[in-house]
């Protein structure tokens, strides 16, 4: 890591512990694994190899990308973050922004500014940088320090960099994404600051009126990741799904599905995988080209066919599901899931445990859910809904 008279303080190391523990920094690193996983071969590559990114890999500045939801931007944060990372004289820190959990320490603004700051604090290596020192000899261990504290001291670490690369995802997800976009007017504004601090800053998001009122007036640096007419990532995901979930489909219906596809997506890959999904359990070439001829336009009206096929048998499960991932405090197993399924909250005398509701397989759940839960990392279910229509 190359650094620039970089002043630490040689702590031991359970005091190094006390101060980042202290500081409470959440990881969002979750978030970015989670849509590297997504990435498909040979995608993205229209914005790695283009000369505005480029550009911004070389000269402080700062690049806005925005899209609606679903049209791949976490996913290209994520294989920004992965190709950064791998020079490791580059300081690069990243915070992705989730509303999809009930949890709000990734939909906070100061809890964006901690995590930067931790992160940039590992990168500098023999100690802990002075101003981090300073801010909790400053408050003490029984205090929490104030936004601007957390400001202030997040740009004296970055001073300190030859070059320091910040990527922030999903800024829209943020509850108080105001004061994330007044933090962001000002560290570009102050002394034309991104040249000064030698900073390369990113920020992906939703074009929401809010926001491009903000972003839209700093700066030309800005990528539109669905309309993008050198973006072919979502012709190539559909010529791979395609390919190898309808094989045994004859040439002129893969054709038939892709150019339907095709002509629907409208930039969105989570829609163009709900319908391939549907597609998948098509029995005949007539049910084919029935669903083809009936393709919902956009994720809302996709979400509601969806919520529309669920079983009304079953209607109380899938609801009692949905119910725990949207509110709760962290991700949840599929097991944990599926285990409340045994708690009848409708008995007369209060909550009442029924063996005989535990599912045999914890994975039924996915079966109740329909599209609306998938899986990642592992066991962790996450609900879709909210990130994609919200």
């Amino acid at each position: 890591m190359v650094l620039v008279g970089l002043r630490m303080r040689s702590l031991p190391s359970r005091t190094t512990s006390w101060i980042y523990k202290w500081l409470s920094a959440p990881d969002s690193s979750r978030n970015r694994n989670e849509a590297l996983d997504k990435r498909q071969a040979d995608t993205c590559s229209w914005f790695l190899d283009g000369e505005q990114f480029r550009d911004w890999i070389e000269t402080p500045g700062f690049l806005w990308i925005k899209g609606k939801a679903g049209c791949g931007k976490s996913i290209l944060c994520a294989s920004i973050i992965e190709l950064l990372t791998t020079d490791p004289s580059l300081g690069t820190a990243y915070f992705f922004f989730d509303g999809r959990d009930s949890q709000r320490e990734f939909q906070m603004y100061d809890m964006c500014i901690r995590s930067l700051i931790l992160q940039f604090s590992d990168q500098c290596g023999g100690g802990i940088p002075k101003a981090l020192v300073d801010l909790y000899s400053r408050c003490g261990h029984r205090q929490q320090p104030s936004i601007r504290q957390l400001q202030d001291t997040l740009q004296h670490i970055l001073q300190q960099f030859t070059h320091a690369y910040i990527i922030i995802d999903a800024l829209d997800e943020c509850t108080e994404h105001e004061k994330t976009l007044t933090w962001i007017d000002e560290i570009t504004s102050k002394t034309k600051n991104l040249g000064a601090l030698r900073l390369h800053l990113m920020v992906t998001s939703r074009p929401l009126h809010s926001i491009e009122t903000v972003l839209g007036k700093i700066g030309p640096g800005c990528v539109d990741a669905g309309e993008a007419t050198e973006n072919q990532d979502i012709a190539t995901f559909i010529e791979r799904e395609v390919t190898s979930k309808f094989e045994r489909w004859d040439e002129n219906t893969q054709e038939d599905i892709k150019t339907a596809i095709m002509q629907g997506a409208d930039g969105s890959f989570r829609w163009v995988s709900l319908q391939l999904n549907a597609l998948a359990k098509c029995l005949s070439p007539h049910e084919v080209k029935m669903q083809l001829a009936r393709l919902p336009r956009g994720l809302d009206e996709t979400y509601k066919r969806i919520l529309a096929t669920i079983d009304r048998d079953y209607i109380h499960d899938t609801r009692v599901f949905l119910q725990w991932l949207a509110f709760s405090k962290r991700p949840m197993k599929v097991t944990e899931i599926a285990e409340a399924a045994t708690v009848d909250l409708e008995s007369e005398d209060g909550p009442v445990y029924k063996a005989a509701r535990r599912y045999q397989d914890p994975r039924g759940v996915f079966l109740r859910c329909s599209s609306l839960v998938t899986e990642s990392q592992g066991m962790v279910a996450r609900w879709i809904l909210y990130n994609d229509i919200c």
